[in-house]
């Protein structure tokens, strides 16, 4: 009894047409440009990004100037303390959460995160509940990152 099973048939020994052929191409890396002219090598280009790195992070010269400083602290130390005597926010609760949750249109398109609104309608309370104290932390926080 024969098998017209895909592994006892013999292995060709030449390509079909239609099979694309794999090329390998020689990509040259593109030369960089330096203060002192134009890198070829790959030691030139690693010292010009080697000194290009060390003139970008420079230490401050000394000596410092102790009045800046005191005035950066100052301000710093100010905003912080009027910050946390500030009124909170009126914070949400689950429940309000899952009302908007629910209130969805089905068919409504993803947002630019690519979360489905039925993976969204399909949350747990518990997972209802992490994402209330994420935007009750961001409402303490006065934090709105951009989306």
């Amino acid at each position: 009894m024969e098998s017209n099973s895909y592994r006892n048939q013999p292995r060709r020994q030449y390509p079909l047409p239609y099979e694309p052929k794999v090329i390998k191409k020689f990509s040259p890396t593109l030369p960089i440009l330096d203060t002192e002219g134009i890198k070829f090598t790959p030691i030139g280009k690693s010292n010009a990004f080697k000194h290009r790195q060390e003139n970008s992070f420079q230490e401050n010269p000394k000596p410092y100037c102790i009045l800046h400083i005191n005035e950066v602290n100052n301000f710093i130390n100010s905003y912080f303390n009027n910050f946390a005597t500030s009124s909170t926010p009126d914070l949400i609760s689950s429940q309000e959460v899952i009302n908007l949750i629910k209130k969805i249109k089905p068919r409504k398109a993803t947002g630019p995160d690519g979360v489905p609104i039925k993976a969204i309608r399909m949350l747990t309370l518990n997972a209802v509940t992490h994402i209330t104290k994420i935007f009750n932390k961001c409402l303490i926080l006065q934090h709105f990152p951009d989306v």
